[in-house]
């Protein structure tokens, strides 16, 4: 009987030693997930008090100060500008890093599935928060929050083979940008909503200062709540179901949308808040150029830059060579030839290339004809983008 006894203790504590360690790496494993979502609703709750051309660099300042320890910027950071980045991960910090100009993930691959897969049967998920603040002249002009989580279901879902990263950002920024899509009456918002891949679900939408605050607030309504869900979220409807309606919305097949910069849909002044640079310019030759998403391809112009108006855009040297200008601002000739511009006219010119780059076909140009209207809309459009530098 004592034999069976001292057995009976003896397997009690063996199950015990091996249960020990599991529960207590459930329990931590568990903790520290609710330990990221409690921070990243702090986050986000934090960013959606930022208002965009009103917050000051005092508010910055406070938010700086409260997330130093998630957070930091390149250079420097002073009331005159002040790129600053927050980044909340998980315990193991295996999916992202950050990096500047902008985050960058790191998304987990078949190297650490085996990992993944026992992380996630003790309840983790990989996942992070990111936020950023921009401050230019002693104001908040940008902000955004970005949520990703790495997916893997315990259950077999044909859809899902390997990791894959749902990930929702909503960003304001003075300036949009050339990858989301935008309503022409509209052009203080755009996005895009990802294809189902093998790596990642995608959610992404930019807005402006300008854009409706009520609407902006909406579109920082995230559910954090996918970070600590048992059974994983799978659909970035799930993450964020105001950035994924907004964008449904923008890509009904009814809905005329344009990428930013077309000179055929938007004002002057909304072209000029969207080009990295702008300058006067005159032109040297050869000076044909095509007329917008018509005409063949024709000779490439050159222009020598004689005035910055945006981004300190007198090169040195001052010279634009070879740059096929695909767009064309009015007047455009009757009979849908080439616009020719003889060599000694005097030119605003709208670009997103520098003369080093490589790639000549990227970004925008639009060609203006020089007058005092067509400098002053310039001029208006610039002050639109509060992160620009301007002369």
């Amino acid at each position: 009987m004592a034999s069976h006894l001292r057995w009976g203790r003896w397997i009690r504590i063996a199950i015990i030693a091996i249960l020990a360690p599991i529960v207590c790496l459930f329990a931590v494993v568990r903790i520290q997930q609710y330990v990221l979502r409690w921070r990243a609703e702090r986050l986000l709750a934090d960013i959606r008090q930022i208002q965009m051309g009103k917050s000051t660099w005092a508010d910055a300042q406070r938010f700086m100060t409260k997330w130093g320890a998630w957070g930091w910027y390149e250079n420097s950071c002073t009331s005159s500008h002040c790129d600053y980045q927050v980044a909340i991960e998980d315990a193991l910090r295996s999916m992202p890093t950050l990096s500047f100009p902008s985050i960058t993930m790191r998304y987990p691959g078949r190297d650490i599935k085996r990992v993944n897969k026992t992380y996630r049967l003790l309840g983790g998920h990989f996942g992070a928060a990111y936020a950023r603040v921009q401050v230019k002249n002693g104001i908040i002009w940008g902000k955004s929050f970005e949520a990703a989580i790495t997916i893997q279901p315990l259950l077999p879902n044909p859809e899902i083979h390997e990791p894959v990263v749902l990930d929702a950002e909503a960003e304001g920024t003075t300036q949009m940008h050339g990858f989301p899509r935008l309503r022409p009456e509209t052009p203080e918002y755009g996005g895009y909503l990802g294809s189902k891949s093998d790596c990642c679900r995608t959610v992404f939408v930019e807005f402006t200062p300008r854009a409706d605050a009520h609407f902006v607030d909406a579109l920082l309504k995230f559910d954090l709540s996918c970070i600590t869900r048992w059974i994983e979220c799978e659909a970035t409807e799930e993450l964020a179901p105001d950035l994924t309606r907004t964008v449904k919305e923008l890509e009904n097949p009814r809905e005329h949308l344009v990428e930013p910069g077309d000179a055929d849909a938007f004002p002057l002044e909304i072209l000029a808040r969207d080009c990295h640079y702008a300058a006067v310019a005159v032109a040297i030759g050869p000076a044909s150029l095509k007329i917008h998403m018509t005409a063949k391809y024709m000779s490439e112009p050159s222009f020598r830059i004689l005035e910055s108006l945006k981004n300190n855009a007198a090169f040195n040297p001052p010279i634009l060579h070879d740059r096929q200008v695909e767009q064309i601002w009015v007047p455009r000739p009757s009979d849908g030839e080439p616009h020719v511009v003889p060599p000694g006219t005097k030119v605003i010119l709208l670009f997103d290339f520098s003369p080093d780059d490589t790639d000549k076909a990227g970004g925008m140009e639009v060609v203006v004809p020089f007058n005092d209207s067509n400098l002053a809309k310039v001029k208006r459009g610039i002050a639109l983008d509060g992160l620009a530098d301007v002369p």
